[in-house]
C-alpha cells in the first residue's frame, strides 16, 4: 500500500513539473505585443472583412490565418463579398460549397509576406531590381484527375518542371495569381497602359493596383503572421491555357488537333509519362480510396511550341537553371491565340484542300505542327503594349509584318481572357505561317504524293539551310527575298536511276545500288539546280524577281538568262529551259507555272535540268572550258583570235599557267574581239601569237600574255548581260558597283580589281571596269573600261560553269600596292 503511495505521490510530482514547465515555455515562446494579432483576428478587427471570414472558416485555412505562418492576404470586403454572391446566384456564404470556398480563399492568399510595394519585385535570394514581378504563387492548385489514354482511363496529373520526371513529391503545380501594377507597366518596353488591362477586364477600372479583376483599396494591413491588402472584388481562380481551350465549344476543331492520336493511340501534341514510383507511392497514400496503380504525367514540352497545362513558365527551348527559376514564374506565361471553327475551315479550304487532303486531320502531325504552334507564343502577349513586336513559336509576326504591320484587331479577337498560365485570345482568324505560305509549301503539302523524293532530299541534305530559306517572307521579316523553285516530281527522279532505299537512303539503281558520295552529291546538286533566288523591291533599278519563262532580249535570240543557287547559267524562251547538260546533249526541259506565293513561284518540270551528261559513277563532267571556248570561236568568228591565244593557253583543256578553272568553281570569261587583240598588241601589252608560240624566246614573253588573259578572267560569279538594270549576283541580290577581286595575283602577290556595272538606264550593257581602290581620290585613275557584246553567239555563252562574253576592248592593269 505505500508503495502504491509513493508511487502516486511522484508520478502526480512529475505532473506538475511538466505543467509549469509547459507554462514557463509558452511564457517564454509567448509573441511579445508588439507583434499585433494574427490575420483571422486583424480582419475581425477591421470590421468589414466579416463574410470572407465565413469563407475562411469553411476551409483548412482557418487555422493557418489564425496561427503561424507567413502570409499575404488579399481580403475582399463585405461589399467585394456581397456582389460576388450575387453574380454566382448565392443566397449567403451558407450556401457557398466548402470546396468552391476553398478554392476562393486559397487563390486570395500568397505564400510568404509580400508588403504593396514590394508586389512587383521578385524576391531570389534578395529582391530582383531588374526583372519585375506580374503574379505570384497562391496555394491553390489541382490534383490527379482521370483522362482517356489507349482507350483505358488512367490517372493524370500536370507537370510542375519541363524536365524529367517533371514533378516531385510534395511539389504540387500551383496558380498564379495576376497583378497589374503601375510599376510593372511602366517598367516594360514599350510600356504597357490601362489598354492592356480593359482588353482583359472589361469590366473593370485599371488603377495602377489591380490583383486579377479587383483592386486594391487599402493597402498594407500588418498582422502577426502576414500581412492583408483589402480588395474590392472576390477574385476566382484562373484556367489553364488548357482548360480554357478544352471547355469552350467554339474551339472544338482547335482542341480536338491538339489532342489527336496517332494509328496506335498515342497523342500527337503531348505525351504521357509515367510517374516514378516515389510520386506514385505518394499519391497513393494521399488517395487510399481511389486505388490508384498508375500515375502519368501530361506534358506538352516536347510536342508543341508552349507548355499548355504547367503553371510554372518555362521559356521554349531553354534549360532554366535554379536562380532563373523563380524570375521566369513570376515574370513570364504563355499566349495562345485560338481561332474557331469556321477560321480553321477557312484555313483548310484556302490553304490544304487544293491538294486533296480530304480534311484538316488528315494531314501528317509534323505537317499540322506547323499550324498549331503559329497559333502558340512563348511569351506574355499584351494587346498593345507587344503584339506588334512578337512572334509565334514557328517564327512569324502575329501581325504579318512586325512593327511596320497592324495592331490587334478586336473586332477579330473578341474572346481575350487572362489565363493562370498566360493569356488567351479567341478570334475568328488564323495566325499565318509562313510553312503554309511560301515556295517549300508545295514541296510540304505534296510530300506523301507526287513530290515525295524531292521532299525527301530536302529533308536529307538541306533541312537547316534551303528549308529555312525557302520558308523566308514577310511573315518573319525577310520582306524582298523572292524565289524562283522548279519541282521535279518522283517521274523526273526515276528518270535519273534515283530512288530511296527502306532507309530513306538515295541510290542509283545502276551505278550505285548501295548508296554513296556520288549518289548523295548528284541529288543535292541537282537540287540547287532548281532553285533561283531573286530580290522583289519597290525600286524598279533592284528588283529581280523571276516570275515566267518566256524569254528575254531580241538581241540574243529571245532567250532569257538566269543562275541558278548551285551558279550555274540556265537559258530560257517559250518556257524551255536548258542547263549545260541539256545544252551538251541538245535537249530541253518543259517548265508549267503552278502558284505563286509571298516569297516567289513555282513550276513544274518534266525532266531535271542538267549540270553536265552523265554515263555512269564519277563521268558527270562537262567537258573542258577549252573546249567551249573552241565552239565559241567557231560560232561567232570575231573573238578568233582570242581563241587562237586561249586555245594554245590551255592545252590541257582546263589550266592557264597552273590556274585551273575547274568546275568546282564559277567563272566569267571576257573574249576581246579581234580589233581589241590586235590593238593590245600595237599596245605592246599583248605578244603576238607568233611571239607566244615561239619557244626560243624568253619566257617573259609567254608570262606575258597569261597576264593579259587572267585580267578577263573573273572567278566565283557568273556576271551574265540579261537586261537588268542592276547588276545580279548568284544569290539573287544586286551589286551595286562595288570592286571584285579578280583571280589576277602577280610576282608580288598585288591584286587588281574590277568595277562591273551597266552601261546606261537605256541599253542595261553589262561593263566592266578596272579600279583601284587605293588611289584614294582617284580610284578610277588609268581606267579602262569594255562592254559586253549583244548576239546570241556572241556572248552569255555556256562554258564549263562559265559563261562567255565577247568585249569591244581589252582590259590592263597598273600596280595598285605601289600608289
Amino acid at each position: 500500500m505505500n508503495h502504491v503511495f509513493i508511487k502516486s505521490s511522484l508520478a502526480l510530482f512529475v505532473m506538475l513539473l511538466l505543467a509549469q514547465c509547459q507554462k514557463e515555455r509558452d511564457v517564454y515562446y509567448e509573441a511579445p505585443d508588439w507583434i499585433g494579432k494574427p490575420v483571422y483576428e486583424t480582419l475581425q478587427d477591421e470590421g468589414r472583412f466579416g463574410k470572407y471570414l465565413q469563407l475562411v472558416d469553411k476551409t483548412r485555412y482557418a487555422l493557418s490565418l489564425k496561427g503561424n505562418g507567413l502570409w499575404t492576404v488579399f481580403a475582399p470586403n463585405d461589399a467585394a463579398v456581397d456582389a460576388w454572391l450575387s453574380e454566382k446566384g448565392y443566397a449567403s456564404v451558407d450556401a457557398v460549397p466548402a470546396s468552391e470556398a476553398g478554392s476562393i480563399v486559397a487563390y486570395s492568399l500568397l505564400f510568404n509576406q509580400f508588403e504593396f510595394s514590394r508586389l512587383a519585385n521578385i524576391l531570389n535570394n534578395g529582391w530582383d531590381t531588374v526583372v519585375y514581378s506580374m503574379k505570384k504563387r497562391t496555394p491553390y492548385y489541382k490534383t490527379i484527375r482521370k483522362e482517356f489514354y489507349r482507350g483505358d482511363s488512367v490517372w493524370v496529373v500536370d507537370p510542375t518542371t519541363n524536365s524529367s520526371p517533371y514533378i516531385a513529391v510534395n511539389d504540387n503545380n500551383y496558380r498564379y495569381l495576376p497583378f497589374y501594377l503601375d510599376k510593372y507597366f511602366k517598367a516594360q518596353s514599350p510600356a504597357l497602359t490601362e489598354d492592356d488591362y480593359r482588353f482583359f477586364y472589361p469590366n473593370s477600372t485599371y488603377t495602377g493596383k489591380n490583383i486579377q479583376r479587383a483592386s486594391v483599396l487599402k493597402e498594407d494591413i500588418s498582422a502577426a503572421n502576414g500581412i492583408i491588402h483589402e480588395v474590392d472584388r472576390v477574385n476566382e481562380p484562373l484556367p489553364t491555357l488548357e482548360e480554357i481551350l478544352g471547355a469552350d465549344e467554339r474551339y472544338s476543331v482547335f482542341h480536338r488537333l491538339i489532342t489527336s492520336t496517332n494509328d496506335v493511340g498515342e497523342p500527337n501534341f503531348y505525351s504521357y509519362e509515367p510517374a516514378t514510383e516515389t510520386v506514385l507511392n505518394y499519391y497513393m497514400k494521399m488517395f487510399p480510396s481511389l486505388n490508384i496503380q498508375q500515375l502519368y504525367i501530361k506534358t506538352y514540352w516536347s510536342r508543341l511550341g508552349i507548355s499548355l497545362n504547367m503553371d510554372r513558365y518555362q521559356e521554349p527551348g531553354t534549360t532554366q537553371t535554379s536562380s532563373q527559376a523563380i524570375v521566369d514564374w513570376e515574370s513570364g506565361g504563355y499566349t495562345e491565340f485560338v481561332p474557331n471553327d469556321a477560321a480553321i475551315a477557312d484555313f483548310f479550304n484556302t490553304k490544304l484542300a487544293s491538294y486533296g487532303y480530304p480534311a484538316i486531320d488528315s494531314l501528317p502531325s509534323a505537317v499540322l505542327k506547323y499550324f498549331l504552334n503559329a497559333q502558340l507564343v512563348g511569351s506574355l502577349v499584351w494587346p498593345r503594349g507587344n503584339f506588334k513586336l512578337v512572334k509565334n513559336a514557328g517564327g512569324d509576326y502575329l501581325n504579318g509584318m512586325g512593327e511596320e504591320g497592324p495592331e490587334l484587331d478586336r473586332n477579330v479577337y473578341s474572346d481575350i481572357r487572362p489565363a493562370s498560365n498566360g493569356f488567351f485570345y479567341g478570334g475568328s482568324q488564323y495566325i499565318r505561317s509562313r510553312y503554309f505560305e511560301t515556295v517549300y509549301t508545295e514541296i510540304l503539302l505534296r510530300s506523301a504524293g507526287t513530290l515525295s523524293l524531292m521532299y525527301r532530299a530536302f529533308q536529307n541534305y538541306f533541312a537547316e539551310t534551303l528549308v529555312s530559306e525557302l520558308t523566308n517572307c514577310i511573315l518573319n521579316y525577310y520582306p524582298n527575298v523572292d524565289y524562283t523553285v522548279l519541282l521535279p516530281e518522283n517521274d523526273a527522279f526515276a528518270a535519273e536511276g534515283l530512288e530511296l532505299n527502306g532507309s530513306n537512303v538515295f541510290i542509283h539503281n545502276a551505278w550505285e545500288t548501295a548508296g554513296g558520295t556520288f549518289t548523295n552529291t548528284r541529288v543535292q546538286r541537282l537540287m540547287r539546280s532548281h532553285i533561283f533566288r531573286r530580290t522583289k523591291s519597290p525600286d524598279a533599278n533592284k528588283a529581280t524577281s523571276l516570275t515566267e519563262f518566256s524569254g528575254g532580249l531580241a538581241e540574243y535570240g529571245g532567250y532569257g538568262y538566269a543562275v541558278n543557287d548551285y551558279g550555274d547559267m540556265i537559258r530560257f524562251k517559250n518556257n524551255q529551259l536548258q542547263m549545260l547538260g541539256n545544252y551538251d546533249a541538245g535537249d530541253w526541259v518543259t517548265v508549267t507555272p503552278r502558284k505563286t506565293f509571298l516569297n516567289g513561284q513555282v513550276f513544274t518540270v518534266d525532266k531535271m535540268l542538267q549540270y553536265s551528261v552523265c554515263t555512269a559513277v564519277g563521268t558527270c563532267a562537262p567537258k573542258t572550258m577549252r573546249e567551249y571556248i573552241i565552239a565559241a570561236g567557231a560560232r561567232n568568228a570575231n573573238v578568233s583570235k582570242y581563241v587562237d591565244y586561249m586555245s594554245y593557253l590551255l592545252p590541257t583543256g582546263n589550266n592557264i599557267a597552273n590556274i585551273e578553272l575547274a568546275t568546282d568553281r564559277a567563272w566569267t570569261l571576257l573574249m576581246p574581239t579581234n580589233t581589241a587583240i590586235d590593238q593590245a598588241v600595237a599596245d605592246h601589252v599583248l605578244p603576238t601569237i607568233t611571239d607566244v608560240k615561239n619557244t626560243s624566246l624568253p619566257v617573259d614573253t609567254l608570262n606575258k600574255a597569261i597576264r593579259f588573259f587572267k585580267y578577263h578572267i573573273i572567278p566565283d560569279e557568273l556576271y551574265m548581260d540579261e537586261g537588268y538594270p542592276c547588276v545580279l549576283l548568284k544569290n539573287g541580290s544586286v551589286q551595286d558597283s562595288l570592286p571584285v577581286v579578280t583571280n589576277y595575283r602577280n610576282d608580288a602577290n598585288q591584286s587588281t580589281y574590277l568595277m562591273i556595272d551597266k552601261t546606261d538606264a537605256t541599253s542595261k550593257h553589262l561593263r566592266f571596269s578596272t579600279y583601284d581602290p587605293k588611289a584614294k581620290n582617284q580610284p578610277w585613275a588609268n581606267r579602262r573600261v569594255v562592254a559586253v557584246i549583244r548576239g546570241e553567239d556572241r556572248s552569255n555563252q555556256f562554258g564549263a560553269r562559265a559563261v562567255l562574253h565577247e568585249v569591244d576592248d581589252y582590259l590592263v592593269y597598273k600596280n595598285i600596292e605601289n600608289n
